[in-house]
């Protein structure tokens, strides 16, 4: 949403600019009050500072560090070195961390691919490269990339960013063997089985600032 309406405004200015005359100044003032809100539109994320960001959007904080668990284990065994871990071991540090109080927050979790809790569908949650941004608002990884324009090559305000799966809160079914995870390479909703080896990205609900 935010990016169509960027490049459209961008685009008649340019081509109002090329004109002269007051009538067509007007227009040249109107569009550029048009990019203006654009601009704002696209705001969603505002570093915190302190290890969080958070999507104004969506209204919730994400952790500025996208694989804390290469660092960071809270004590939960098995996770590589990398910080990649099963999706058991995903929920484990997610509540090893919630014990400890992360950053004074004990409401982290796992990212959701189905916010409004309708239920996936059988090809899995909705896809945020084709979706309005009102839809995308269910995957909040999709989200992120599609959306917030965060990717591994370029993460924003987030540091340690991996090109490869990270894992949701979000079970596919009919598949209980199975979960959405999202690359941050690609783009791409990919259901992989609980047991494969993914990166886990903390997030919570709400603005940790208030």
């Amino acid at each position: 949403m935010t990016v169509d309406c960027l490049r459209v405004a961008r685009q008649v200015v340019v081509r109002s600019i090329t004109v002269t005359g007051g009538k067509h100044m007007q227009r040249i003032v109107c569009r550029l009050l048009l990019l203006l809100a654009c601009s704002s539109a696209n705001a969603a994320l505002h570093d915190r500072g302190g290890g969080f960001v958070y999507d104004d959007v969506l209204n919730i904080t994400w952790l500025a560090d996208a694989n804390l668990a290469d660092t960071t284990t809270f004590g939960v065994l098995g996770i590589n070195a990398n910080g990649s871990m099963t999706w058991a071991q995903a929920n484990e540090w997610i509540t090893a961390m919630n014990t400890a109080a992360y950053l004074g927050a004990s409401d982290w979790r796992l990212s959701s691919a189905d916010v409004d809790r309708d239920g996936n569908t059988f090809l899995g949650p909705v896809d945020c490269s084709t979706a309005t941004e009102p839809d995308c608002r269910d995957y909040e990884m999709g989200y992120m990339y599609w959306q917030n324009l965060i990717r591994a090559v370029s993460p924003g305000p987030f540091s340690n960013l991996q090109p490869d799966g990270y894992w949701s809160g979000s079970e596919q079914p009919p598949f209980i063997d199975s979960v959405s995870t999202f690359s941050f390479a690609s783009g791409e909703n990919i259901v992989r089985f609980k047991v494969s080896e993914n990166y886990s990205w903390a997030v919570r609900s709400g603005d940790i600032a208030m």
